[in-house]
């Protein structure tokens, strides 16, 4: 299952070239936005997947391309980044430095 937020921050589900609105499903989650939402949704996976798999199922959706998709965390509590100079593939020559 290919889970998504779209357009307004609505959850979807992908079902073949669609997004089927499944935010119905997972009000009982509590969030206070959708980054919430989605930590919510992952903490309780086992708890709506059947009814999320449901949904999809029984839903129409909209083609992918006419929906604007989101981040999937749209509010990241952490972003880690390492800026390295890497030798050993050749890439930057030995005491080269500018």
């Amino acid at each position: 299952m290919k889970i998504l937020i779209f357009d307004d921050f609505k959850l979807g589900v992908i079902k073949a070239d669609t997004v089927v609105d499944v935010s119905q499903v997972v009000q009982g989650i509590p969030a206070h936005g959708p980054h919430n939402l989605i930590s919510g949704l992952i903490e309780r996976f086992a708890d709506y997947r059947t009814a999320l798999e449901q949904a999809a199922a029984r839903g129409t959706g909209v083609p992918v391309n006419k929906v604007r998709i989101r981040p999937p965390l749209p509010k990241p509590c952490n972003i880690d980044c390492m800026a390295v100079n890497y030798m050993e593939d050749g890439t930057r020559a030995r005491g080269r430095h500018r």
